[in-house]
């Protein structure tokens, strides 16, 4: 050797600092859309299994259960609504963290709407027969607008 050290230079470890850095954004960024799409799916799983036990209620007593409870529900608060005569149902759920700002709803009439990152519709009683555009009711056979059937 010629009296000179080897080693790294403070702009060679800058550099892999940066590249580092780079990559980490990226992999964070590509964990939190698959965190984003377990928690839809797995909102959507306890909605359709609710709605199930619910269809099974009907067949057997020919009425909706007064009560459902769904899974998940340390992660999504859910709202349950019954018609007064037993015949229709809402239920929906909203993620509790409101990290992804999650909605999912359900109804006695068949229609499945969901969204992601926007206000969850609003919620008439199930025994409303004229619903507003904007609600998502028992008797609703579309989405409202900003949401997507799932």
């Amino acid at each position: 050797m010629n009296g000179r050290e080897r080693g790294f230079t403070l702009i060679e470890l800058m550099i892999v600092l940066v590249v580092v850095a780079i990559l980490s954004t990226i992999a964070y960024s590509s964990y939190q859309s698959q965190v984003e799409k377990t928690r839809i799916g797995q909102l959507h799983e306890a909605l359709m299994t609710a709605g199930v036990l619910a269809e099974r209620n009907v067949v057997a007593n020919n009425e909706y259960p007064a009560t459902l409870s769904p899974s998940y529900p340390d992660l999504f608060t859910y709202d349950y609504k019954l018609s007064t005569d037993k015949t229709r149902f809402v239920l929906s759920g909203v993620e509790k963290t409101s990290r992804f700002r999650l909605w999912s709803g359900i109804n006695s009439a068949g229609t499945r709407c969901t969204c992601r990152q926007c206000s969850a519709p609003n919620i008439p009683d199930a025994d409303s027969s004229a619903p507003a555009s904007t609600d998502f009711a028992a008797t609703t056979k579309s989405c409202p607008a900003g949401t997507e059937a799932f």
